[in-house]
């Protein structure tokens, strides 16, 4: 998942259409709410025969196609396009990864193994490798995954990647492939880097890849800006926190679980966005704007205006 988050740095400027700020918000509750079933062994609430998370995963890849399709379209430099989805992405996953395994993995296990797998954790996580599972961590959960939200970052990379391809193919391309995906998934694990759930999540961002390619706008809500992003970091630490919560407390109900989440996780969130997401972005941002004005200088335009991800910022 993870383009779903991905802020261009207008971001930073308020020059972004709010509506795509609550709809992001809106998704990270909706997963944390499916999820505070799912982790209690309790009866999931579908709509469509679809949890709240797997609705909320969904929405979060079709934003991200239509966003992250903006964005290379406006700016097509490979360099600067990693360098942005690396900026929004990496700084607040590595902060997560880390303190789950150095500071809340410790405290929960007694296993004489924790040492090494805690440091297995770490790397395979921050390659986009996802490993769910510390030593004695949530051994006694209904489900033992640390967290199970980060099946989502591999996937969300991969279509990046695909995404200069995707604009060569074209809108009808990709909207043909988001059906045959639909009709007859392919297996769930692309070229064996453990994708799973790849074809359950890949249409959807084919799907709003399609509609920036036809040029499809976003309508102005006039809602106002929220003055913070915190979907991303509730989306990166909802899981280990429920996870403890349910470790602590076996019998919690998914209501009282979602709300105990909420209270612990929107403080977390807000951090990670004051504190390493925001300044993460702040300072690309001004990398970026003093490269280009440097292209000025020299007597040679940049490749794109400053303003050049405008269109495509977001969640």
């Amino acid at each position: 998942m993870f383009a779903f988050f991905d802020v261009c740095y207008p971001t930073i400027m308020g020059k972004r259409t709010s509506l795509f700020d609550y709809l992001r918000l809106g998704g990270a509750i909706a997963v944390l709410v499916g999820h505070s079933y799912v982790l209690t062994n309790s009866p999931v609430p579908t709509i469509g025969g679809i949890g709240p998370h797997g609705l909320g995963v969904m929405l979060f890849f079709a934003i991200s196609g239509y966003l992250i399709t903006g964005s290379w379209r406006a700016d097509p430099n490979i360099a600067r396009y990693a360098e942005k989805r690396a900026r929004r992405i990496m700084p607040a996953l590595i902060v997560v990864v880390l303190a789950t395994a150095l500071l809340l993995g410790p405290v929960l296990s007694n296993d004489p193994t924790y040492a090494a797998g805690a440091w297995r954790y770490i790397w395979r996580n921050l390659l986009l490798l996802p490993l769910h599972v510390l030593p004695g961590v949530f051994t006694s959960n209904p489900l033992p995954a640390v967290n199970g939200s980060l099946w989502t970052l591999p996937v969300e990379a991969f279509m990046y990647v695909l995404t200069p391809l995707l604009v060569r193919a074209g809108p009808w391309a990709c909207a043909a492939a988001a059906v045959a995906l639909i009709l007859h998934p392919f297996t769930q694990n692309i070229a064996g880097f453990g994708l799973a759930g790849a074809s359950g999540v890949i249409p959807y961002f084919l799907g709003g890849a399609s509609l920036k390619m036809l040029g499809v706008k976003v309508p102005d809500t006039g809602l106002p800006k929220l003055p913070v992003d915190l979907s991303y970091g509730l989306y990166l630490t909802a899981f280990p926190v429920q996870q403890t919560i349910i470790a602590l407390y076996p019998h919690v109900t998914p209501p009282i679980l979602i709300a105990a989440t909420l209270a612990v996780c929107v403080p977390l969130a807000w951090a990670s966005w004051t504190f390493v997401e925001k300044p993460a972005l702040t300072s690309g941002a001004s990398r970026a704007s003093g490269g280009r004005l440097g292209f000025r200088r020299l007597g040679r335009d940049s490749p794109a205006s400053p303003s050049s991800d405008q269109a495509s910022s977001k969640p």
